[in-house]
Order: C-alpha cells, then structure tokens, then sequence
C-alpha cells in the first residue's frame, strides 16, 4: 500500500461510446450498474487507515459523466475521507456541461477530443462549461473552473500510438516489449463489482486477462490482495521482463499520475522497441 501512488475506481460500469481503440467495442458490460457504496466506502476508510496521499482517479472503462450526480457523491465522500488525495478523471466530454461541474470537487479534469473536432471547437467547449483559458498549446488547451484544473486533448488520434489494451486489440502494430514495467508496484484498479487489477489495461470482465487478475474485494481487503502471493508474483514477472501474455506486446509507459513527479500533463513516449517479425 505505500508503494501505491494512482488509485483507479470505477463507481459504475458504463460509457456512452463503443470506440474501436477501446475493449467496451466488444465486451459487453450488460445493464447499467453501480459499484456498492459499501464497498466504495471501504476502500476510501482503508486507504485513509493506510495514510494514503496518492491520486484517486474515477475513469476505467465507463464514462464518469454518465451520472454526474453519482460523480459528486462519490467525489465528496473521498474529500471528506481522504483530504490530501488528488482528485481526478478523464472524460470523453459528452456530458461534460455547467450543471454537471456545479458542486463537482474534482481537482484535476481531462477532456479527452476523440472526434477531431479542433483546437477552435474545443476551446467553445471550455468556454460554454464557463471554463477560463490559460494557455493553449497546440494539442494540449489549459483551463480552470473554480478550483478545477483542466486540460483538453485535441485531435487525440492524431498524436498517440494506439495500444494494444493488454493483448485486447490485435489492429494495432505488435511489438515486443522489451522494457520492465512498474505500474503493478504503484497503481491499483478497481472496477464496478470489486474486481482488482494491477495496471488500467486490464479489466476484470476480460477472459483474455483472467491471469493478470488480483482478487476480488468479496473475498479480501486491498491491502490483502495487494500482499497476496499472486500479486506479488505479477509484480515481480513484469518487473524482470517476464511478461504473460497480456504484457508481451503493451506498449504501456508509467502514467501521469505514477511517474516520478505524478501531474496531469502527457510525456508522449513509449518504451517498447523490438518489433514482431
């Protein structure tokens, strides 16, 4: 647990897009459904019984503005639980409006452009959420709204290298992974029904997965899961280079909010180099 620096928890299980770079194209997650307030509520108490000062991030593979009003209960509960947490998520932005932001006490937001709609139609956006423009630089737009610091990625598509999601996108260019990863040592996931997993490319509705899967908080605490000799085995595989095959061709750096000075600005850059013949 004091390892960990990005906290991920999914407070429902659904997202308004079926975008092809995405597994939701092709896992269906059923009817809408939310995760337990119980079980959200623990994680929050154990995180603060583990002195945890680490980002908490509300975007896995829903879309957190699906309900906002469920977005700023949550939100609320984890300012009053954990004060010193950074607050954040990413959002596709189709719900994003005033009304959706009043009351909101997230500290950081991420707007991501997945429609090339331009640096012009994205800063309208801001402006009609009454957001204030601090910086533009081109794909990147900075903003704030009340205490909200925001960043707008324009023209998404345009400057990432798409992943393969965990061996889920088999499109895309695969390569080899040649480089460790640490992201099971400093972040944890934690979807809608409790499932448990060791980086945001793995997703507990996922057959491809299953063995990259820690737990479950059915059957133990996080703090339990995370000692678990499983994970501590995913740890030390992904640390040596000893990836299954999930992690054979993921092109996944340390995130924004794992690395060493953890913030919401992008380093685009990836570590795999070695291609597949």
């Amino acid at each position: 647990m004091n390892n960990l620096k990005l906290t991920e928890i999914e407070i429902h299980n659904t997202c308004n897009r079926k975008c092809n770079f995405c597994p939701n194209a092709f896992l269906d997650r059923g009817k809408y459904t939310e995760m337990d307030e119980e079980t959200y509520l623990s994680i929050l108490n154990e995180l603060n019984n583990n002195n945890y000062n680490g980002a908490i991030s509300y975007s896995r593979y829903n879309e957190p503005f699906f309900n906002a009003d469920l977005l700023k209960k949550r939100v609320s509960q984890a300012k009053e639980i954990l004060p010193e947490s950074l607050l954040v998520t990413n959002t596709n932005g189709d719900f994003l409006s005033e009304e959706a932001l009043d009351g909101l006490l997230i500290d950081e937001l991420t707007i991501m452009d997945y429609d090339y709609k331009g640096q012009e139609a994205c800063v309208h956006h801001l402006l009609d959420i009454g957001a204030e423009i601090t910086s533009v630089e081109y794909p990147f737009i900075y903003a704030k709204r009340e205490s909200i610091k925001i960043i707008y990625f324009v023209d998404w598509l345009f400057h990432v290298e798409l992943e393969d999601r965990g061996g889920q996108l088999r499109f895309v260019d695969r390569i080899k992974r040649s480089n460790p990863c640490f992201e099971p040592t400093y972040f944890v996931g934690i979807d809608y029904d409790g499932t448990v997993v060791p980086c945001c490319h793995i997703r507990g509705d996922s057959e491809e997965q299953q063995e990259m899967v820690l737990g479950n908080l059915r059957d133990g605490s996080v703090s339990e899961i995370l000692a678990s000799s499983h994970t501590c085995e995913v740890r030390n595989r992904t640390q040596n280079k000893q990836f299954s095959d999930p992690c054979k061709h993921c092109q996944k750096t340390e995130g924004r909010y794992t690395k060493k000075q953890p913030s919401m600005d992008y380093e685009i850059q990836y570590y795999c180099e070695e291609e597949v013949v």
